[in-house]
């Protein structure tokens, strides 16, 4: 989700090649620094499209933090969890699924289950499996994300919001419209031009086009 926020059209990509080049100069060929930056790279990689450099950056990030860091570190969870969105891009998907799962199980390990960078690779790790049909799983994963989250932040909090529209769609998906159109309704619900624009206004778009995609499931 972080990721979002980087430039799309290639322009953070020669700077960050710059800091890359730096970073091995001074601290090693072995650095935190070096792990650290080789994952934006992979994610400006990612949002202009060139995947396949997008890959390998994440993976040589996901080894370097093995050789990095012992035993699970929650920056080997935020590097697998940019690397599980690569390869779902990728159309790897089962592999996609391994490392988000992965992602995930390291944060909350490392961080506890609500720690805020775990909430991202739950949300990521779900957002998969809805994508990937395996409903049984995403549908009660969402709601219990959304729950949280309102509790948490409130109702009205754009990650609550995210979680509710996702648990919407999947219920959709599963074939529980009525109860499915109902999330998303209180997933939309009495939005005005703050929200729109707000620091999360990207994160809100998809919030929106959950709901136009549930408008055309519904016909």
């Amino acid at each position: 989700e972080k990721s979002d926020r980087l430039a799309g059209d290639g322009t953070a990509i020669p700077p960050l090649v710059e800091v890359l080049a730096l970073s091995r100069e001074r601290f090693g060929a072995n650095h935190e620094q070096v792990s650290l930056t080789l994952a934006s790279l992979a994610r400006a990689r990612r949002r202009s499209g060139d995947l396949e450099g997008a890959e390998q950056d994440a993976r040589a990030a996901v080894a370097m933090d093995r050789r990095v860091f012992a035993g699970d570190h929650w920056i080997t969870s935020n590097h697998l969890n940019a690397l599980s969105l690569i390869l779902e891009l990728r159309g790897e998907l089962d592999e996609a699924l391994a490392q988000a799962a992965e992602a995930m199980r390291i944060s909350v390990a490392t961080l506890g289950p609500n720690h805020a960078e775990s909430l991202v690779t739950r949300r990521v790790h779900t957002a998969m499996l809805t994508r990937m049909g395996r409903l049984a799983d995403a549908v009660p994963a969402w709601r219990e994300l959304a729950a949280f989250d309102e509790r948490r932040l409130g109702a009205g909090h754009v990650l609550a919001r995210y979680s509710r529209a996702w648990l919407g769609y999947a219920l959709v998906l599963v074939g529980d419209r009525e109860a499915g159109a109902l999330e998303m309704e209180a997933a939309t619900a009495a939005l005005d031009e703050a929200d729109v624009a707000g620091a999360d206004a990207d994160m809100l778009a998809k919030v929106i086009e959950r709901r136009a995609q549930v408008a055309l499931l519904l016909g």
